[in-house]
């Protein structure tokens, strides 16, 4: 009796893990549900070109949001933003 009941509980956890692969196949091949972005700039900058952000205006912001719910996690208790920028100017670094 232990075979049988051993048998049919590893063909049930197979069916559910063929079930649940069969599930995430079709969300990657529909494409849903994407967490990553990401943007194509031709003709950009090489990694020998140096760039001064200040003359060309560059900013950058960002937030961060709860997945279900896309609400701002502001709340001082948890969440505290850190920014910090290095530059090297006539070979002094700060």
């Amino acid at each position: 009796m232990q075979t049988v009941s051993g048998g049919i509980v590893t063909a049930l956890i197979a069916v559910v893990f063929i079930g649940y692969a069969l599930i995430k196949l079709a969300h990657l091949l529909n494409k849903k549900n994407p967490l990553i972005a990401e943007t194509k700039e031709t003709n950009f900058y090489d990694f020998n070109t140096r760039v001064n952000f200040n003359e060309i205006g560059f900013k950058m912001a960002f937030t961060v949001e709860g997945y279900q719910d896309k609400k701002m996690k502001n709340d001082p208790r948890y969440v505290k933003f850190l920014a910090r920028m290095y530059y090297k100017i006539d070979g002094i670094k700060s």
